[in-house]
């Protein structure tokens, strides 16, 4: 397991910012463990360019050799056909491979994904920062007349009390003989909460919040790496419980220093002070109801996107429609100013995993079964001229003289729950600022290239998994391939990139063990492989180059 997968964020924040961060920290790390073992593992020696050069790159995009294929058409929609003649793709795409001795199996029997338009444009990003004018928007437009107020620096007998039933209801469902020392460390926080809880008072006053950005400090007591200033604001109903509405905003700081350090904490873990261009915005209409359908703890009942188009129904407990609760998101993008930002995919989710339906026992006392509640997530992308700017809810690391840990880049998320109340949760992180377009119709290598690339590195990587003794058979089934933009980093850079043009493939993984176990993995959000349309190259996306 990846040192990287632990890698954690010290700053000097509230006690409840500790608590968000540590939330946050978790999703995140459900997020790597999921692809952990593929990302940690050495690649063999490969003919595939892994080598990045995007100054020449660029060059290549914009060669004054390369002849644009047809223009896009006036008052008319462009056919399938003519899109894949464009890009020099099939309108179907099949293949298969094996390897490792007939233990890998590699197919596609699919349509390709291509954007709507005839050209494919390259421009320079950087990391965004939210504007006061965008704050107060949004924070209006979200919170509405509810009254809302800043968290305290200081905590009441109420708020740690509420934390203390939660970590004592995860010790009770611990396993102390599997897992002694994580055990033992909860049990030092548990007490930790008990004793200032014991002093902690009754309660403290509150200041009512208007949307109003605060400037504060980044830095820790162990070094000045990642030291600097930064705005944030973070706002509560009731700040004393969870059962709440929350706005909270924190945008990159302007780093004095951006030095990587780190170091052992009191429980023998290490703990990385580094810098990190993550401008975030949560909303949460009610932190307990909201809770499992942000990012990374969504429970996909069905795509509901051609619904929300066509003005279908679908089957759920919600009254509201998918078209219905389209509307509600684009009447809140247009209130607000937001542009550049399009609907993906809209999704029905359930505040229960399967685990939830079925009764459980904790410490010996019967845990209640939560009522089931529904939403509608919508994810939402960047586009430009047309084309959209894929991501994913994750970031890219620079390394640090060959460590697994450095300086982060959050890829663009926006995601919005939906349900018959209107807006459940707001999730903006990463937004990007788009400079200047290198090219608006960039030179692109035929498909026929990019498949004997994704075949190559598919062996490449796929086939040392396959020969382990222990696995009798593993396959991928091609789900999606797609034409889009990915952003990419410059060199020695954590905050300057391009969006580059690439073609992402997603792969449904079916892995047998001589054991009898099968696991089933659809990557739908993660690409598989990202290659590089210009040049070929294969991106790593968790280096972002």
């Amino acid at each position: 397991f990846c040192i990287g997968a632990y890698r954690i964020m010290v700053t000097t924040i509230t006690k409840r910012g500790v608590t968000d961060m540590k939330k946050r920290i978790a999703i995140l790390l459900i997020t790597i463990m999921a692809f952990g073992a593929a990302a940690c593992q050495k690649t063999p020696e490969s003919p595939i360019v892994v080598g990045k050069d995007n100054n020449r790159m660029i060059e290549q995009a914009v060669s004054s050799t390369y002849v644009p294929a047809m223009a896009d058409k006036d008052g008319g929609n462009i056919s399938y056909g003519e899109l894949c003649a464009r890009y020099g793709c099939p309108e179907h795409w099949q293949m298969e491979l094996s390897g490792a001795d007939g233990k890998l199996t590699v197919a596609a029997d699919i349509p390709i994904t291509l954007p709507d338009v005839m050209s494919m444009p390259m421009a320079r990003v950087s990391a965004g920062r939210f504007s006061q004018d965008t704050v107060y928007k949004l924070f209006h437009a979200l919170c509405g007349d509810t009254p809302m107020y800043r968290l305290p620096v200081e905590m009441t007998k109420a708020s740690y009390l509420e934390q203390i039933a939660a970590v004592e209801q995860q010790l009770a469902a611990m396993d102390y003989e599997q897992f002694p020392d994580d055990y033992a460390q909860t049990q030092k926080v548990l007490q930790k909460l008990r004793d200032d809880c014991a002093q902690a008072p009754d309660s403290v006053p509150l200041t009512e919040a208007d949307g109003t950005l605060e400037t504060a400090r980044r830095e820790s007591a162990q070094s000045d790496a990642a030291s600097g200033n930064y705005t944030y604001m973070n706002a509560q109903s009731n700040p004393h419980i969870r059962d709440t509405m929350s706005f909270s905003v924190c945008n990159d700081a302007e780093y004095e220093n951006t030095e990587v350090y780190s170091y052992q904490d009191e429980y023998g873990n290490t703990q990385i002070i580094a810098p990190s261009s993550d401008s975030r915005i949560s909303f949460s209409r009610n932190m307990v109801e909201a809770d499992r359908f942000i990012a990374g703890q969504k429970n996909v009942l069905a795509d509901v996107t051609d619904a929300s188009l066509s003005g279908s129904s679908t089957e759920t407990i919600l009254k509201t429609t998918p078209a219905q609760a389209r509307q509600r998101v684009e009447d809140l993008l247009s209130s607000v100013g937001i542009e550049g930002m399009a609907i993906d995919r809209v999704e029905l989710c359930s505040n229960l995993v399967k685990a939830d339906y079925a009764p459980q026992t904790i410490g010996g006392t019967k845990k209640e079964q939560p009522e089931e509640r529904h939403a509608y997530v919508f994810r939402l992308l960047r586009r430009l001229n047309g084309v959209s700017v894929e991501s994913k809810f994750d970031y890219s690391s620079s390394s640090v003289d060959g460590s697994s840990y450095g300086r982060d880049w959050w890829y663009e998320m926006l995601e919005i729950a939906v349900d018959d109340e209107g807006i459940l949760s707001f999730e903006w992180w990463g937004p990007l600022d788009v400079g200047e377009i290198l090219t608006e119709n960039a030179a692109l290598l035929p498909f026929s290239e990019i498949d004997r690339i994704f075949q190559r590195m598919m062996l490449v990587q796929k086939e040392p998994v396959a020969k382990r003794e222990n696995m009798k058979s593993l396959r991928y089934d091609v789900s999606r391939v797609e034409l889009c933009l990915w952003r990419i980093i410059d060199k020695n850079s954590f905050t300057d990139g391009i969006l580059v043009p690439v073609w992402n493939f997603y792969c449904a993984e079916t892995l047998v063990e001589t054991d009898g176990y099968v696991r089933n993995l659809d990557s739908s959000y993660h690409p598989d492989i990202t290659i590089n349309a210009v040049d070929g190259s294969v991106i790593d996306v968790f280096k972002g180059y």
